[in-house]
């Protein structure tokens, strides 16, 4: 029988440092991944309360409809009287829901199955159940002194995220003290909607629509 060489010793000061090595990189690939995860996380958290997708417009059918609304925020309300919320002739901040002048509290519904919190992302705000982010970036949250309430159609609901927009429909939106009346704050939420959707013809001003850009007899904004 041929004689085998004898299998050689391990260095055992060379397999310390073969195993430093080791943790070492998996410590480096470790703090990469940490760092990467982070970074994604905060690119997500930062902008949005959302918590599910947006509906998916391809099929959705197009609608020509109108809602009144009105936000208030610890007893002032909100004037939507703003560049920054209003879409002009030609530029839409959504093609699916909008607000234009001189009735600026009147939201455009041009897709069915629209919600609230699309609506709210279109102005540059976000609307949740429990929140509500200002177009400042200011995020006013249910709490032990406040909180957010909603009425629709003269009935106090607790839910309006993702609920469906309405045509002729007349909503409340109020942040402030947790016991506080909405009687007065009912009370400002107009009743317009029926005038660019053409619904109440004894109300359309003499000589027809102030150039409404979006009015029912248009038959889309333009």
């Amino acid at each position: 029988m041929p004689k085998r060489d004898p299998v050689p010793s391990i260095n055992k000061a060379n397999l310390f440092i073969g195993i430093g090595m080791i943790a070492a990189l998996v410590g480096v690939l470790g703090l990469l991944l940490g760092y990467f995860v982070g970074q994604q996380t905060s690119a997500s958290d930062t902008p949005s309360m959302r918590t599910t997708p947006q509906l998916v417009d391809g099929l959705r059918q197009g609608v020509h409809e109108h809602q009144d609304f009105a936000v208030h925020v610890k007893g002032s309300r909100i004037s939507f009287n703003d560049d920054r919320f209003l879409s002009t002739e030609g530029t839409d901040k959504s093609p699916n829901v909008h607000l234009h002048a001189p009735r600026t509290d009147v939201a455009h519904l041009h897709r069915e199955q629209t919600t609230y919190d699309e609506f709210f992302l279109s102005l540059g705000m976000e609307l949740t159940d429990s929140c509500l982010k200002l177009v400042t970036g200011e995020r006013l949250c249910n709490d032990t002194t406040n909180s957010l309430k909603f009425v629709v159609n003269g009935v106090r609901v607790d839910k309006l995220q993702f609920e469906r927009m309405t045509d002729l429909g007349r909503v409340l939106i109020s942040y402030g003290p947790v016991a506080a009346s909405l009687q007065g704050e009912l009370a400002s939420v107009g009743d317009e909607a029926c005038i660019p959707g053409e619904n109440c013809a004894e109300r359309l001003p003499p000589g027809g629509l102030e150039k409404e850009p979006c009015a029912k007899s248009a038959g889309e904004c333009h």
